[in-house]
């Protein structure tokens, strides 16, 4: 019988030298020094009911795709993370102890910025400081939608149903097209990415048919590796307004009439 890990009867040594047979030796973390970075900061020391037995740092859509077959395969249970900065509610915990860790982390390319149609397209692993500094490098004018904190992951938070700083307040209000690893492996496009030649992907959320896209937020549907995230153009100018008012309360008082 193969040795395993953690205490999880899924991660044997056979699941872990598949898994670094698709990223490299260096992407798989087994020790508790490097698991202990993939908690939430703020777990109670001592308690391991949401403990990761391992983490799996993929680089691209098509080892997330070998990486969920193997898990299949083995009956591994998978926990998927952008950035992990859901600090205070979980972080990058799992939910189910001794699961494998997704960590999209290195997945962090702004893969096109779109400023006729003022849409980007962005990986999971893509924080917000990264978007935005790929929107000043390249000298668009375009604003983003942002929360109260730059280093989150913008499809993770989308994905979390975030709430941000625009006229949209929801961020998954942004999200336009996404691109999702599937539990058995397959690839799934939504909305007009489904069709062949389409170049309304990250334009036009309502698709030729039904709009899938929520179906993938705080739920375990699928793993988002490819999103469109809607911008708004920067005004010429613009002005901050603070507006003030005192409320003040005018009370009537009301005799009761005496008992005749």
């Amino acid at each position: 019988m193969s040795s395993t890990l953690g205490g999880a009867p899924w991660v044997t040594a056979e699941v872990l030298d598949r898994l670094r047979e698709v990223v490299g030796a260096d992407e798989v973390y087994t020790e508790a020094d490097d698991l202990v970075r993939y908690r939430d900061p703020f777990w109670v020391i001592g308690d391991d009911t949401y403990a990761g037995a391992a983490v799996v740092r993929p680089a691209s859509t098509e080892q997330v795709q070998q990486i969920v077959r193997i898990a299949n395969e083995f009956g591994v249970p998978v926990w998927t993370l952008g950035q992990g900065r859901n600090n205070g509610y979980g972080g990058s915990s799992p939910r189910l102890a001794g699961s494998i860790q997704i960590s999209t982390e290195r997945m962090n390319r702004v893969l096109e910025i779109n400023e006729k149609m003022a849409y980007a397209v962005v990986e999971p692993g893509v924080r917000f400081f990264d978007l935005y500094e790929a929107l000043q490098a390249g000298g668009h004018r375009l604003r983003m939608a942002v929360p109260d904190l730059g280093w989150g992951s913008v499809t993770g938070n989308a994905m979390d149903n975030g709430i941000q700083y625009m006229p949209l307040a929801s961020n998954h209000g942004t999200v336009a097209g996404l691109e999702v690893v599937l539990p058995d492996g397959e690839l799934l496009r939504t909305n007009m990415g489904a069709v062949p030649g389409s170049t309304a992907w990250h334009t036009y959320k309502r698709s030729m048919g039904p709009s899938l896209d929520a179906l993938f937020t705080q739920s375990n549907l699928g793993i988002v590796t490819r999103m469109g995230v809607w911008l708004q153009r920067t005004p010429e100018a613009y002005q901050t307004l603070i507006l003030g008012w005192r409320r003040t309360a005018t009370w009537t008082r009301r005799s009761t009439p005496s008992a005749s």
